[in-house]
């Protein structure tokens, strides 16, 4: 769309119905808009290849309808928040290629088949609860389950399952 700069407050915070926003690959900038964090019924959100900045707000978790969380390529410099935890029905969480640091919080998110944080400053262990769900994420190249972690001073992994390599 070519979009730059800071999406205005008192915008997107008006479409309650809303269930999917897309804003990919724009040039949108500053913090995720707070009023962003009030759609009830969204259940798809990317905004990925932008140039968002700042924390994740705390009010993410507000957002429990929320299946796709596609937060990429951006320059969100936090840790991973906790509150994720409760955005219980997410199956898809992107937040690769960011600024993201510390260590990788326990989620427990039962819903979740693909997460993506790689390329960011985390370090520490992988949380068990990564390995111990009954269809964990996994670096599997299937369609089913993918769990990226690259480039990150990771001390300890309980479960690799490498079920196919790409060519």
């Amino acid at each position: 769309l070519g979009l730059s700069g800071a999406v205005p407050l008192g915008t997107l915070g008006l479409l309650t119905a809303l269930q999917l926003l897309s804003l990919r690959s724009n040039d949108l900038s500053g913090p995720l808009p707070t009023d962003l964090l009030r759609l009830p019924a969204l259940a798809g959100l990317h905004r990925h290849r932008n140039a968002f900045s700042g924390a994740l707000p705390v009010a993410l978790a507000a957002l429990t309808a929320l299946q796709v969380l596609d937060l990429s390529f951006n320059a969100f410099d936090c840790a991973v928040p906790v509150v994720l935890a409760n955005l219980t029905r997410l199956v898809t969480l992107d937040l690769s290629n960011n600024l993201l640091s510390g260590r990788v919080p326990v989620l427990g998110l039962p819903a979740l088949r693909f997460l993506n944080l790689s390329n960011n400053r985390l370090d520490g262990t992988v949380p068990a609860s990564l390995s111990a769900s009954p269809t964990p994420p996994s670096t599997a190249t299937s369609s089913r389950t993918r769990l990226r972690l690259r480039r990150h001073r990771l001390l300890s992994l309980r479960l690799l399952a490498l079920l196919r390599l790409p060519r």
